[in-house]
């Protein structure tokens, strides 16, 4: 059995994946990296940030993804992302950084006693800065933080979960993440 995945929910450029790579390192917990078609940006490794494939391995691979999703995006491509069940082994915990279809796959999956969610949120403006200094295509910007608003718009609502605040200062955004899985650990 899985101990436990903590999942890093929260709209693009909230911080997610900065966040969690640091928890890991303090934690020493494995992040599960997904799987993704869409191109690779400046300062990303493959294999770190994502496993960058083609479209074609998602088809090839399809029994072996608990979820898998895909967006068509501003110039009209096809982007597909999702998480092998062959990343995962029993008796360890996790950190993925996952949408909330993702999120609804690994509570059919693992069931929910096996997750732990925690929703990143930052203003609007700081999403867009952030987004746009990675070097993201404005139009693709827009897209996805629209899409992002309607998918969270309820989520905190409807899933127990922690909200950390990545508005100010990302330190404190991962001390508060860092202590509350630590002592979420001991407990178990």
């Amino acid at each position: 059995m899985i101990k436990i995945i903590f999942c890093i929910l929260g709209p693009s450029g909230a911080g997610k994946s900065t966040i969690a790579k640091e928890v890991s390192k303090r934690l020493n917990i494995e992040i599960v990296v997904s799987y993704t078609s869409r191109p690779i940006r400046p300062n990303e490794v493959d294999g770190v940030d994502y496993h960058f494939v083609d479209n074609q391995h998602f088809e090839d691979n399809i029994d072996d993804f608990i979820e898998m999703r895909e967006y068509q995006v501003y110039d009209g491509s096809i982007w597909k992302y999702g998480f092998k069940e062959s990343s995962f082994e029993e008796d360890i915990d996790y950190l993925v950084v996952i949408e909330t279809d993702g999120y609804n796959a690994f509570k059919r999956r693992f069931g929910e006693w096996a997750l732990y969610p925690f929703l990143i949120e930052s203003p609007v403006e700081d999403l867009y800065a952030r987004t746009s200094k990675r070097g993201d295509n404005p139009q693709e910007i827009i897209r996805r933080i629209e899409d992002d608003i309607k998918k969270f718009e309820n989520f905190a609502e409807n899933e127990k979960c922690d909200i950390i605040m990545n508005c100010f200062n990302l330190e404190f955004a991962i001390n508060l993440m860092t202590r509350k899985i630590r002592r979420m650990r001991n407990e178990i």
